[in-house]
């Protein structure tokens, strides 16, 4: 097998396991030279997307955003909150006849979250809800770019933290599981928190060590499913 590189490509280096490719600036991609072309920008934006789910129910409501983390996991979220079998929870995220916006952060980085600003410029935002995975219970990264998603959305209003069962990483996953009726909304466990208290809570939880984190989930995971026993074990009026 030839491997040599043909001379108009300097490197080659394959991400078989990435989830996403961040192309680099090079003379394949281009770079950001004034009046130059900056495809990794084009290909690979840094500013939050957003997608309209439905509109207000009334002209004197406004919208609920919803920030998730991804851009396909936006479109995945969106949807699914769109169809009716949903309703018991997009009911819970937009409120008051709120119409509903997804805005698809592309990761938990401060500066993608402060791009969101721009969806507040354009439609009527109420409320703000933060979707990031649950895995923001003992991701440091996560739980750090939850505190900022906080901070930087209470500027425009009302912040909620959405969480839900961590069996369930993404609300995309969660979504998916309740529309094949794999999970109930009892088994969802959807809690919304008010900034203030989320906040606190998660800022203390960066100050824990990595294996604390681990340990941490593996005992949130074990709750949660004792708890589900004890539901079931309980007698049903």
């Amino acid at each position: 097998m030839d491997t040599k590189l043909p001379e108009l490509i300097d490197t080659l280096k394959p991400q078989p396991k990435a989830k996403y490719n961040w192309p680099a600036p090079g003379n394949m991609v281009g770079v950001a030279e004034k009046g130059g072309l900056d495809v990794p920008k084009l290909v690979s934006p840094s500013c939050a997307g957003f997608i309209p789910v439905y509109p207000p129910s009334s002209p004197e409501a406004g919208y609920t955003l919803l920030v998730v983390e991804g851009a396909l996991k936006g479109q995945i979220v969106a949807k699914h909150l769109e169809h009716n079998n949903t309703d018991p929870i997009s009911n819970q995220i937009a409120k008051d006849g709120n119409g509903l916006i997804v805005a698809q952060v592309p990761g938990v980085i401060r500066k993608f979250i402060e791009s969101t600003r721009d969806i507040y410029d354009t439609f009527d935002i109420r409320d703000s809800v933060v979707a990031m995975d649950a895995d923001g219970r003992y991701n440091r990264n996560v739980a750090k770019g939850i505190a900022d998603a906080e901070e930087i959305l209470a500027a425009q209003g009302p912040v909620r933290v959405m969480s839900w069962n961590p069996e369930q990483k993404g609300l995309d996953d969660a979504l998916i599981a309740f529309s094949k009726r794999e999970i109930t909304l009892n088994d969802l466990g959807l809690t919304f928190e008010l900034q203030m208290n989320y906040s606190c809570l998660h800022r203390q939880r960066l100050l824990i060590h990595t294996d604390s984190m681990v340990q941490e989930r593996t005992n949130l995971i074990g709750r949660w499913n004792m708890k589900m026993t004890n539901n079931e074990a309980m007698p049903k009026n």
